[in-house]
């Protein structure tokens, strides 16, 4: 008995030696960095305490002291929207880092295990993002996405050197066409959706007027992206409805929209643990259920992609083409994926079966993820500054017909979609200030020298630097941009927001230079100042079909309609704007940062939606 408690003793003192260890070591790299230096005594990636104290946060909020909670809570998953500048106001100028507009907004945290720098300085955020070699994608997320095989997201050197050739080469013009086509079909069967189920039927309010309402709007804008990023992208037709869909496929027990959602929304928890342990969960231990069903989606989302993945690999060997005939003749990504791994054969570089499958998977969960995130702000943007959409819906009409009836058709998108640059406007001033990821997070496996504004810093080996997406999109360099490009409304400042500097407030006309020979250009910000796709070698794939994504079915839903709050009863326009306004702050990062209380809403919950007939 006495050797067991020795032995305990030896265990619990060569555990907490290894961590003064890694702790001062740590204290003495921060140092080293010259940063400003926030000290904290605990490890704080470990997954036990990120899952306890983000369930914990507001009663750590009402108990910690300010002064030590100002500190803590930044080692909480998440902290980046609520808090935007004011950790780097507060500790990195307080300490006289910080000289003017941005320079040298950069500071360390530095705990038991690890060293993490965080910075919202352009000229180091140019740097990381720029040295894809030097300072690589993190062991955390490489086994988060990781959980279907190596993918672009996830790997590093020469390796992601391979897939990034692989997903360049498919993501291109090929087939976007068929995205802009297949985004207008969708969104017009969404529409035809909420005439069905508008919880108030459309009325005629006049000959020309009908007015539809919907608690579920934001849902269908997922579900709009979902059925276009496999239509259109992988060749897959999917059942508008679920029960359509279980039908066409029979021995799957979820639709692929609910196998997708379900590994999305578990991508930091259970999704994590293997699908062979998830699917025999025991029933006496806590979660069977919930287990149970993320082992399930995880089993049917690589069955139902390995399938389209076989079937254009049988198609290739044969010569014969397989896409349904509503698909456009152009290719879609699975085509493309296995004609370049072909030519990338002969020398050497290509992908395995597993190693493409792994990328369709996941280019397919972030390209719906982000963009429905996108839109759904969109719609809340809308809704809240009616000025703004009115400007947007004069391009509308310009681009777009009200009695145009076959509009994937008559729509072209060479000529549509380079027209639109206010949409893209809204589009890009929506991701500035409500952009879908908080922080790129990179990390360094040998010793590096990080260019900032204020010089170089030394940064060790195995330290994680978090460029802050949030904070970048609001320095002050965003502030005062084209205002020759305002529209009259806020120009007479009956728009502006009062005691709100300008890079804090929706102001979608910066994007736009000053027209020159009868035409706007998107305004391109500084380096290192704008982020929201990435940047550098590793910038989103998909950026070019996000855009194009956004514009189709925004042009669709506005055709016709003009986008409304439903005012809850007895209340006035400015609670209105007030409530719109706490349901754009009331935010949080899950798999993306979105809106709380807002999807998956009960029967007469959620955000209730006005569609208005205007024309």
């Amino acid at each position: 008995m006495a050797y067991a408690g020795q032995a305990v003793i030896a265990v619990v003192t060569i555990y907490l030696l290894y961590y003064i260890r890694n702790f001062t070591r740590n204290i003495i790299d921060g140092r080293t960095t010259g940063l400003p230096m926030i000290i904290i005594p605990l490890d704080q990636t470990h997954f036990l305490w990120r899952l306890w104290a983000s369930g914990n946060r507001d009663r750590f909020q009402r108990i910690i002291p300010r002064q030590v909670w100002d500190r803590l809570k930044l080692t909480l998953f998440g902290w980046e929207f609520d808090e935007k500048l004011k950790p780097f106001e507060r500790f990195a100028k307080q300490q006289g880092n910080v000289e003017h507009d941005g320079e040298g907004l950069s500071f360390s945290v530095v705990g038991t295990k690890c060293l993490e720098i965080w910075t919202a300085d352009p000229v180091a955020v140019h740097d990381v993002l720029h040295r894809a070699h030097d300072f690589g994608v993190s062991y955390a997320i490489q086994f988060a996405l990781g959980q279907f095989g190596p993918n672009v997201m996830t790997t590093n050197g020469e390796l992601w050197t391979r897939h990034r050739r692989m997903t360049s080469a498919v993501m291109n013009d090929h087939f976007s066409k068929s995205m802009f086509k297949e985004s207008i079909k969708k969104t017009r069967r969404l529409l035809a959706d909420v005439k069905h189920s508008s919880l108030f039927p459309g009325k005629p309010v006049d000959e020309n007027q009908e007015i539809l309402e919907t608690s579920h709007l934001f849902d269908m804008l997922k579900k709009v992206t979902f059925h276009t990023i496999f239509a259109a992208g992988m060749g897959v037709p999917v059942a508008w409805k679920d029960e359509d869909e279980m039908a066409r496929d029979p021995g799957y027990k979820m639709t692929f929209l609910e196998s997708m959602d379900k590994v999305r929304t578990n991508i930091s928890g259970g999704s994590l643990l293997p699908t062979g342990l998830l699917n025999k969960w025991p029933r006496w231990m806590p979660g069977h259920g919930k287990m149970t069903s993320i082992g399930c989606a995880k089993m049917e989302i690589t069955e139902r992609t390995r399938l389209i993945l076989q079937r254009e690999l049988a198609s290739s060997v044969i010569g014969q083409e397989e896409t349904p005939r509503w698909i456009d003749e152009d290719k879609n990504i699975v085509k493309s994926f296995i004609q370049t791994n072909e030519e990338l054969t002969r020398s050497g570089a290509a992908l395995s079966e597993d190693e493409m499958h792994s990328n369709l998977i996941m280019l397919s969960l972030a390209g719906f993820e982000t963009t429905s995130t996108t839109l759904g702000y969109a719609v809340v943007l809308l809704a809240r500054f009616p000025n703004w959409q009115t400007w947007l819906l004069e391009e509308v009409d310009e681009l777009t017909a009200a009695d145009d009836e076959a509009m994937e058709e008559t729509w072209d998108y060479t000529s549509v979609f380079p027209r639109a640059v206010r949409m893209m406007a809204f589009m890009l001033e929506t991701l500035r200030l409500y952009g879908p990821v908080s922080h790129l997070r990179r990390e360094t496996a040998s010793p590096q020298v990080l260019q900032t504004a204020k010089g170089a810093v030394p940064v060790p080996a195995d330290a994680s630097i978090y460029v802050n997406t949030v904070a970048i999109h609001l320095l002050p360099v965003w502030r005062g941009i084209n205002h020759a490009s305002d529209p009259p409304f806020y120009r007479n400042d009956s728009a502006a927001e009062d005691g709100k500097q300008d890079e804090y407030v929706f102001r979608p006309s910066r994007w736009l230079n000053p027209p020159e020979k009868g035409r706007q250009g998107i305004y391109i910000p500084p380096q290192g100042t704008w982020i929201a796709w990435s940047a550098g070698p590793r910038v989103c794939p998909g950026k070019k079909l996000s855009q194009i994504e956004f514009t189709a079915i925004m042009l669709t839903l506005l055709q016709r309609y003009r986008l409304e709050p439903v005012p809850l009863e007895g209340e006035s326009p400015t609670e209105v704007e007030e409530r719109l306004d706490a349901t754009l702050c009331d935010s949080s990062w899950q798999v993306v940062l979105q809106m709380n209380r807002v999807y998956d809403a009960p029967k007469n919950g959620g955000l209730l939606m006005r569609l208005r007939k205007r024309r």
